[in-house]
């Protein structure tokens, strides 16, 4: 398969297990469509996102993080991980980019780069 193999700092690869009847594994491309489903609110309704975007005790939401101005969506922060494999999705719907990173030996690096990838980007305008 073209899967890419999650790994530790000692190199050692992870076990492949499944815990469930089948395994998902996304892509970036896979990441986008999604994120830019749930943008278009094709997948869930604007007033069911609002309620699935608030935080909970300072926690992450439902979906991540998401910011709004004024009843508008303008941009969401989402991470996630298993093992070793860890990702992360920010969409600025202002400035209209997407950044996603996807990593198969977990250092904790994708918020740093995602922010200065953002600081690039923001440099550019």
């Amino acid at each position: 398969e073209n899967i890419a193999l999650a790994f530790s700092n000692a190199f050692e690869n992870d076990k492949i297990e499944s815990r469930f009847s089948g395994v998902i594994y996304v892509t970036a491309h896979d990441l986008l469509k999604w994120e830019q489903s749930l943008k278009d609110f094709q997948l869930i309704s604007k007033k069911s996102m609002n309620i699935l975007a608030k935080s909970f005790n300072g926690n992450q939401s439902a979906i991540g993080n998401a910011e709004f101005i004024d009843g508008n969506w303008v941009s969401h922060l989402h991470n996630g991980e298993s093992r070793n494999f860890e990702a992360i999705l920010y969409s600025n719907y202002q400035k209209n980019y997407t950044i996603i990173l996807l990593g198969n030996n977990k250092n904790r690096k994708l918020f740093e780069l995602t922010d200065n990838l953002i600081d690039i980007l923001a440099s550019k305008d």
